[in-house]
């Protein structure tokens, strides 16, 4: 189970790398984690990690994890675009549409 602490140092990390704006994909399909709703929560909500966000996908492979996804954007109000996708080709198709609407490459 991955909880909020280690998402929380996950982010820290990350923060640390980054100096640009850039497109997040979380790839599920082939995770053998389980990622608790605060995890998540604090993961799309991270004020820190969302500096650096311009969209985010995730691609998932099973109905649950498409409505767990789902549901996690719709009650979280994200402040950046995000979507569930059920493949690689999808997610990037659609990060390619922010993209333009952005003026910026993927």
């Amino acid at each position: 189970m991955i909880d909020s602490r280690m998402v929380r140092e996950h982010i820290e990390a990350l923060c640390q790398f980054l100096d640009t704006k850039v497109f997040f994909m979380i790839d599920f399909t082939s995770s053998e984690c389980i990622l608790s709703f605060d995890a998540l929560k604090a993961w799309g909500q991270s004020g820190d990690l969302n500096t650096y966000r311009l969209a985010e996908v995730y691609v998932v492979d099973s109905l649950a994890d498409l409505i767990f996804l789902k549901q996690h954007i719709r009650l979280n109000k994200l402040s950046y675009p995000a979507n569930v996708f059920q493949s690689v080709k999808q997610a990037k198709d659609w990060l390619g549409k922010i993209g333009k609407d952005h003026h910026s490459p993927i």
